[in-house]
């Protein structure tokens, strides 16, 4: 394939505004307290005798509470200021990604992320992005050797996003993606071993959620390829291809970060589906 082409995961017009319209993971915080203001002083007239002071009805200022609260404040500023930066951070690399034109922006964008998820260690994303951008160059590769190296970063990366969550449907996907393209590094010895890993992980992904359009997707294309490849009828699998054109038209990503990739490639595959 050449690598100067047009990637053929690029997010479409209706893609990119669904993710503008979505909420992300911005929120409002605020600190809601009761009047604390300083409690009027209970030791009553100062002629009062010694013995006559009720000693119960001291109360202290809240001035402990106050710092206590603003402290508090300060923390949920930061954290969200923190939240903020990481997604505005992830929007601009995705972006970057999914317009990313040849095999050297692929690389950049992976480099990008890996440094992301180097920083951010409870985020499960810059993985999964820097697994989606080494299995997009692998796809793009010609040379086997050079295919399965790779293959073999976006492996690492996966189980980077891995060791931050536990799996999900993407992530499912992202796996049985792997192992097609290791299958079609050399289809004839590797076909059997690697077209049952496929199928379990997408088998897993559809299980776990029917309704994403990308689980459907690839298990109809990897159902495809191998009617392809015994001759058999592909009718059943164009239309399975066919049907996650549906799921892609109804999808929205749980935030502007995650996945959503994946339609137009869809599109031209269920095209030339015959």
């Amino acid at each position: 394939m050449d690598s100067s082409e047009e990637s053929p995961f690029r997010l479409t017009e209706i893609e990119k505004a669904k993710n503008l319209n979505q909420p992300g993971r911005n929120r409002f915080y605020g600190v809601r307290s009761n009047d604390l203001s300083p409690q009027n002083d209970a030791l009553g007239q100062r002629s009062q005798p010694q013995d006559d002071i009720d000693f119960k009805s001291i109360k202290p200022k809240n001035t402990s509470m106050k710092s206590l609260l603003i402290i508090v404040g300060i923390l949920i500023s930061q954290l969200a200021t923190a939240e903020d930066k990481f997604e505005t951070t992830m929007l601009a690399n995705i972006d970057a990604l999914y317009n990313a034109g040849t095999i050297e922006n692929l690389q950049n964008a992976a480099n990008k992320f890996e440094r992301i998820a180097n920083a951010e260690t409870d985020q499960w994303l810059p993985g999964y992005y820097a697994a989606l951008a080494y299995s997009w160059m692998a796809s793009r590769e010609e040379d086997p050797t050079q295919k399965d190296a790779w293959l073999d970063q976006a492996t690492k990366m996966l189980e980077n996003a891995l060791a931050r969550t536990e799996p999900n449907v993407e992530t499912y996907v992202m796996q049985g993606f792997i192992y097609t393209l290791r299958l079609t590094v050399d289809p004839a010895s590797r076909g059997q071993i690697y077209s049952q890993k496929s199928y379990a992980e997408y088998g897993k992904a559809v299980k776990m959620d029917s309704e994403n359009p990308r689980a459907l997707f690839f298990m109809g294309n990897m159902e495809y390829g191998t009617a392809q490849f015994f001759k058999a009828d592909t009718s059943g699998a164009c239309e399975k291809m066919a049907q996650s054109l549906e799921l892609f038209d109804k999808f929205t990503p749980e935030s502007a970060i995650h996945p959503s990739w994946g339609l137009s490639f869809a599109q031209k595959t269920v095209e030339n589906c015959k």
